[in-house]
């Protein structure tokens, strides 16, 4: 998944990819991981985002994109969910606490 997070394009993409059903690689990776696999893929997209944001002078489209969001609003919403700001807020407080403003 951390190889490859902006090109899932749904679970079948990530059951394929590691030869195993949907439902026996869901059922597995919530049983190791106590999170659901989309929450993880979100997480680690999330995770990106975040880096991209702070060092980096992309749009918060370009970045959703890059991150494998083909929603801009979703994107921004699964990521307030994640950290508490939005994307902008984000990098706001990353510029200031890097001295970037």
């Amino acid at each position: 998944i951390r190889g490859h997070y902006s090109n899932i394009k749904g679970l079948d993409d990530v059951a394929g990819g590691i030869h195993l059903s949907k439902e026996y690689m869901c059922r597995k990776f919530r049983k190791d991981t106590g999170m659901t696999v989309t929450e993880y893929i979100n997480f680690v997209r999330v995770e990106k985002a975040c880096e991209l944001l702070a060092t980096t002078d992309l749009t918060v489209a370009e970045i959703s994109e890059l991150c494998g969001y083909e929603s801009h609003a979703y994107f921004s919403s699964i990521f307030k969910k994640l950290t508490g700001k939005t994307p902008v807020d984000f990098r706001a407080a990353a510029r200031k606490s890097n001295g970037r403003e």
